[in-house]
C-alpha cells in the first residue's frame, strides 16, 4: 500500500482511500419515520461505495441495516432476497408501496392545515414542519402554494401576516425569506433599540390594572403641579388640596387619592370581581360599574327572554353588573330621562349613557319595575344581578344535594294494584325431541324460612299467581328461596332445565 501511495505521488496523482461511514441505526417500524431512515440510508449508501457492490450484497446490506423489522415485513411481500431478480431497487420500491398505503392522506392534510406556529417555537422550526406534513399530503403541483399559504395564516406575528398577505405575487421563497428576516428583526431589537420593549412592557401593565375613577383628575393634578409624583410636596397647601375630602380606596384614609398612595401594605380591597361600589365620600358623582359589555351572539343558557313593557326582549344575564343595561335602538321608541350615574366597564372605562328608561320586566309569574340604561353604541342588552334574582333567573345555593328517589308508587297508584296478566293468552312451545326432566326429591328450606314459604305460596295460591298440581307431571323443577331486605322472601323456581326445552320465538327487528 505505501509503494502503491509512493509510486502515485511520484507520478503526480492521488490516491483516495475508501470512506469508512458508520451505517445508519435500525428501523424503528413506524411509517412516519421512514422517509428519514431512507434518505439515510441512500446516503450511506453513495458515500460507502455501496453502490457499487454486487446486487445481492446490496439487499444483504439494506435488509441487515433495517433491522428485524425488515424480516417482518418482508414475510408480507412475495420477495424471495435470494432471487437473482431481487435488487436494491425492486427492495426499496415494495418498501416504499408499503408504508404508502399505510397512510390516510385526509388525516394527514388535516394536521397539515391544523398546523401553526406554537408560543415558544421560531419560524425556521415552524416552516421545516411544515415541509415535512406536506410531504406525505400529496399535494403535488400545488406544494409550494399550500406551504406559501399555511405560512401566512400559522405564524404568530400579526404584523408579518399581514405584511405577506399585502405581496401582490407572494411566492414560498419570499414568504420564507420576509419570515425569517422578520424574527430576526424582533431578535435584534433589544440591541438596536434597548429602552423600547421596556417601555412598551411598562405600558401594558400600567394600562392593565384597574384604574380608580379619579385617575384622570389625578393626572390633571399632576399636570398643574410638577412637582407632584415622588416628590413628597404635591405643590399644594393643605388648606387648598383637592384631596383633603377624599377616601383613598386603598388605605381608607382621607387626605390623598389612590394614584398617590405610597404605603407597602393596603387595607382590604373592596372591589368585588368587576363590580364596585363607591360611597358619596368618595365621589361628587354616582358611580356604578358594568364587568361584561360584550355583543350578544346566540341565545344561550346565559341569556332569557324577558318581557319588558310587555315585549320579549333577550336579555344577558350578568351578574357582575350593579345596573341593566339596554341598546342604542331601545332610545327610537321610549322616551328616555337623564341619567345622574356614570357608568363605568372592564378597565374602568367611561361608558357613554344617553339616558335612562324605567320599565317593567315580567319573566314568568314574576314582576319587577327596573332602570334601564340605554349606551350609546350597545347593540345587546345586560340584566344586573339584582334583577336578575328578583325574576329567580340566578340564585345562589350554598347546599347542592343529589337528585331525590322517584316515587313511582305515587306517580302512577294504579299500575301497582293487582296482579299482572297478558292482555292475549301466549303458550310456550316446547321441542318433543328433549326428554323432560323432574326431581324426585323436594329441595331442603332452612327451618326458619318454612314459615315464611308457606304464608308466600298461601298468599300466591290466593291471588291466582300459582295454582296446585295433583296430578302426576313430566316437568318438576324446585324452588328457589331468595330473603329480602325488609325480612319477607321471594319464591323463584329454577327452571333451568326446562328452558333448554324451549323453542325460541324470532322476533324480526
Amino acid at each position: 500500500m505505501e509503494e502503491a501511495q509512493a509510486a502515485g505521488n511520484e507520478a503526480g496523482g492521488t490516491v483516495h482511500r475508501p470512506v469508512s461511514l458508520p451505517p445508519p441505526k435500525s428501523y424503528d417500524g413506524t411509517p412516519a419515520s421512514w422517509p428519514k431512515w431512507r434518505q439515510r440510508f441512500q446516503r450511506y449508501r453513495n458515500g460507502s461505495a455501496l453502490a457499487a457492490k454486487p446486487k445481492q450484497q446490496q439487499v444483504s446490506v439494506f435488509l441487515y441495516t433495517m433491522g428485524e423489522t425488515a424480516d417482518d415485513i418482508l414475510l408480507t411481500m412475495n420477495i424471495d432476497e435470494a432471487d437473482d431478480a431481487t435488487t436494491y431497487e425492486t427492495l426499496l420500491t415494495a418498501f416504499n408501496t408499503h408504508f404508502d398505503t399505510q397512510k390516510n392522506i385526509i388525516v394527514e392534510r388535516a394536521k397539515f392545515n391544523k398546523r401553526v406556529q406554537k408560543a415558544e417555537e421560531g419560524v425556521e422550526a415552524f416552516i421545516q414542519d411544515l415541509h415535512k406534513l406536506a410531504e406525505d399530503c400529496s399535494f403535488g403541483t400545488l406544494k409550494e402554494e399550500l406551504i406559501r399559504d399555511r405560512i401566512v395564516v400559522g405564524v404568530l406575528n400579526d404584523s408579518l401576516s399581514n405584511d405577506l398577505q399585502s405581496q401582490a405575487k407572494l411566492t414560498l421563497v419570499e414568504a420564507i425569506r420576509l419570515s425569517r428576516q422578520a424574527e430576526a428583526c424582533k431578535e435584534s431589537q433589544p440591541l438596536i433599540r434597548p429602552g423600547e420593549n421596556t417601555t412598551a412592557v411598562n405600558e401594558v401593565k400600567r394600562h392593565g390594572h384597574q384604574k380608580h375613577p379619579y385617575g384622570e383628575r389625578s393626572q390633571q393634578h399632576q399636570r398643574k403641579n410638577p412637582n407632584m409624583g415622588n416628590n413628597n410636596n404635591c405643590g399644594y397647601c393643605r388648606d387648598r388640596c383637592p384631596a383633603r375630602n377624599t377616601t383613598c380606596t386603598k388605605c381608607l384614609k382621607k387626605g390623598h387619592y389612590q394614584a398617590v398612595f405610597r404605603s407597602g401594605t393596603p387595607a382590604p380591597n373592596r372591589w368585588r370581581g368587576a363590580v364596585q361600589e363607591l360611597s358619596e365620600e368618595e365621589s361628587d358623582d354616582e358611580n356604578d360599574f358594568l364587568g361584561h359589555i360584550y355583543h350578544l351572539e346566540d341565545q344561550d343558557y346565559l341569556s332569557a327572554q324577558i318581557l319588558v313593557d310587555n315585549k320579549p326582549h333577550i336579555f344577558k344575564l350578568d351578574s357582575g353588573a350593579s345596573v341593566s343595561v339596554i341598546g342604542e335602538s331601545w332610545a327610537e321608541t321610549h322616551k328616555m330621562h337623564e341619567s345622574k350615574k356614570q357608568l363605568r366597564g372592564p378597565g374602568n372605562t367611561k361608558l357613554t349613557v344617553l339616558g335612562t328608561v324605567q320599565a317593567q320586566m315580567q319573566h314568568k309569574d314574576k314582576i319587577i319595575t327596573e332602570t334601564l340604561y340605554v349606551l350609546k353604541g350597545q347593540s345587546s342588552s345586560l340584566l344586573s344581578r339584582t334583577a336578575c334574582t328578583k325574576l329567580g333567573l340566578i340564585l345562589r345555593v350554598d347546599n347542592v344535594s343529589g337528585p331525590e328517589k322517584p316515587d313511582f308508587k305515587g306517580e302512577f297508584p294504579t299500575l301497582f294494584l293487582g296482579l299482572g296478566n297478558l292482555r292475549v293468552p301466549h303458550s310456550i312451545v316446547l321441542n318433543p325431541d328433549i326428554n323432560p326432566t323432574s326431581i324426585y326429591a323436594p329441595r331442603k328450606i332452612p327451618h326458619p324460612l318454612v314459615p315464611k314459604v308457606k304464608k308466600e305460596i298461601d298468599r300466591m295460591l290466593a291471588e291466582g299467581v300459582i295454582s296446585p298440581v295433583i296430578e302426576p307431571t313430566s316437568w318438576c323443577s324446585g324452588i328457589v328461596v331468595v330473603p329480602k331486605p325488609n325480612g319477607s322472601i321471594r319464591i323463584c323456581v329454577d327452571l333451568t332445565q326446562l328452558n333448554t326445552a324451549v323453542k325460541r320465538e324470532v322476533h324480526p327487528s
